[in-house]
């Protein structure tokens, strides 16, 4: 179980696309979420960074009739 804190930090969060050199750092969010996978060719990630340490993503997710936001994963 996390426990949930508020920082002191002096830079807001940053939320943006993930590129895909970045796509392992999502793998440590998502562990906890029955091992969770990313997908390049039908994934998009977006994440957001709290004092530079990715801290949450959303998987947005290619269907062939669209898009789906399927998760959001909060460290």
């Amino acid at each position: 179980m996390h426990s949930c804190h508020i920082t002191n930090s002096s830079f807001p969060p940053l939320t943006r696309e993930l590129t895909y050199a970045e796509f392992p750092l999502v793998k440590e969010v998502w562990y906890h979420y029955h091992q969770q996978e990313v997908n390049p060719a039908e994934d998009r990630i977006f994440g957001t960074f709290i004092d530079g340490t990715l801290a949450a993503v959303a998987r947005c997710r290619f269907h062939p009739d669209g898009h789906e936001v399927d998760g959001v994963f909060t460290l």
